[in-house]
């Protein structure tokens, strides 16, 4: 069974750390961050590792929260 996690921040930094690390482990990772689209290194990272995937995410706004949660 494949364990899965959230990481809001994956665009750098911790957050981008945290997602390498998980993937490299073989968990699914569901990447978020406010700006996929200009996330470079979080796209080059999902390249090297199927288990991940990008989300856009604002945690400030719970609309976005709950059409995440929805998927």
């Amino acid at each position: 069974m494949t364990q899965t996690i959230l990481i809001t921040g994956t665009n750098r930094g911790i957050g981008l750390e945290l997602t390498r690390q998980y993937a490299g482990a073989g968990w699914r990772v569901l990447a978020c961050c406010r700006h996929p689209e200009e996330a470079q290194d979080l796209r080059a990272l999902q390249d090297k590792y199927e288990e991940i995937s990008i989300h856009q995410l604002d945690v400030s706004d719970t609309s976005q929260i709950k059409r995440l949660a929805d998927q």
